[in-house]
């Protein structure tokens, strides 16, 4: 089974309701391209081939692991940290081998730069496969596009590529223990220190990805107005290296993975 050269109604999408003439060509925009491609026909048919890979590798890898990766869990927590179970592993091998990780990051991060079409065709062959797994390789791509867009160069040059080669990825820390849908109550605090750097307190719940090393976090700063309008988003790693010396020190800590 293929998820894409066996289905008939993606292969008639991709080939017929995408404007491609108008899309490529904002990614790529000069031919031939750093990679040699002659003109958009080209590059088309490269999307094709890409996506008939994935489409083999999310039903016949992806989609067989589903069922063992719901029982087992995608990790567990050890000291405050998640460390990746073996089924998890596995994939992120597999999309390491493929390059699957750098596909929609630019290429000056070392990843493909392709369109975000090709990126939501191939999220919808992984959900086919296994919601989980296609959102837990969701928050590499869309991680870095946040670090892209928010941060500054030198965090942009440290992670995207490491987020390119699978080393890391993050999540998006917002719902809190009694602040849900009602994101405005919630209590997590930023307190501006010396350095110009914030220190955060507060809990999180219900973190997707939460393990991954990085993270977004919605915050109020002290004295900031209440409900949505006096929150704020910081960066947060994991963990950050010891002044003065070169060991890492946790920057926040895992109570738990969710079932």
């Amino acid at each position: 089974m293929n998820y894409y050269s066996d289905s008939s109604e993606w292969r008639y999408l991709f080939r017929n309701a995408i404007d491609w003439e108008t899309i490529a060509p904002l990614y790529h925009k000069e031919f031939p391209t750093a990679d040699g491609f002659k003109n958009v026909d080209e590059l088309v048919s490269f999307y094709e081939d890409l996506l008939t890979s994935t489409g083999d590798w999310s039903a016949n890898s992806v989609a067989p692991r589903a069922r063992e990766l719901d029982k087992v869990g995608g990790g567990k927590v050890v000291d405050g940290h998640v460390v990746v179970g073996d089924v998890l592993k596995k994939t992120y091998k597999e999309a390491r081998e493929m390059d699957l990780f750098g596909v929609l990051i630019e290429p000056k991060f070392g990843g493909l730069g392709l369109p975000a079409t090709v990126g939501q065709l191939l999220f919808t062959q992984l959900s086919r496969a296994c919601v989980s797994t296609a959102t837990q390789l969701a928050f590499h791509s869309g991680i870095a596009d946040m670090i892209h867009r928010f941060c500054s160069e030198a965090l942009q040059d440290k992670y995207i590529p490491m987020i390119q080669r699978g080393e890391i990825s993050g999540c998006m820390c917002m719902t809190e223990p009694g602040a849900g849908s009602d994101v405005g109550s919630m209590r997590t605090s930023a307190e501006k220190r010396v350095d110009g750097s914030y220190l955060l307190n507060g809990s999180k719940i219900f973190i997707t990805n939460g393990g991954g090393g990085l993270a977004f976090v919605l915050a109020r700063v002290k004295g900031a107005a209440p409900g949505l309008e006096g929150l704020s988003m910081f960066f947060a790693e994991e963990w950050v290296q010891a002044q003065g010396s070169p060991d890492l020190l946790p920057n926040y800590t895992i109570a738990k993975v969710e079932e």
